[in-house]
């Protein structure tokens, strides 16, 4: 996965989202474990090992039954402060942010670009991904598919535009270059 790099030029905000033929962003279960195969669950380790932090929220933590990635911190916004996590985690052993006083994704960002410098990756669903495309000018959101469809049906429905996809171990793989 590492050639991904160069064809994407990516930087220190990176953001990846799994997608179904039909451009959907969960399985029949509601959760995107089924949309990944193996080349999919690499470009998540990929993304995660070339970051320090990971940032989601709390409804995709639990929704995905979140644990701690092994090469990167783990921080989660949510205004419900633990009670955003999932059985799988434990609060110390996360960086909850957003609970005391209300976080944008941009301050939630620089908050943790303060704690560790290094680069971060955005795991959101699409409605926060797409909130964090518009606050954030600098964020590079890579949509993969096993389908070729996938990720042209996902802009359709949400005005986005992409790039040229790579096709990497019969994973389609975009970037979002920007809105229709």
């Amino acid at each position: 996965m590492r050639e991904l790099e160069d064809h994407f030029q990516l930087g220190h905000l990176t953001a990846s989202l799994v997608l179904g033929q039909a451009g959907n962003h969960v399985d029949v279960n509601g959760t995107s474990k089924l949309l990944g195969g193996p080349a999919d669950l690499e470009l998540l380790k990929f993304f995660r090992s070339r970051s320090s932090w990971v940032l989601t929220t709390g409804a995709t933590a639990r929704a995905e039954r979140y644990r701690i990635p092994s090469k990167a911190k783990l921080a989660i916004l949510s205004r419900q402060g633990e009670l955003a996590l999932p059985e799988t985690l434990d609060a110390s052993d996360v960086t909850l942010l957003g609970s005391d006083f209300p976080m944008s994704i941009a301050s939630a960002i620089e908050h943790l670009e303060n704690l560790n410098p290094g680069g971060i990756h955005l795991e959101f669903g699409p409605q926060t991904l797409l909130a964090a495309l518009t606050e954030l000018d600098r964020l590079q959101i890579i949509l993969s598919s096993e389908f070729e469809t996938g990720a042209s049906n996902f802009a359709a429905a949400n005005n986005l535009l992409l790039g040229k996809p790579q096709v990497v171990d019969q994973l389609f793989i975009t970037q979002v270059t920007g809105r229709a």
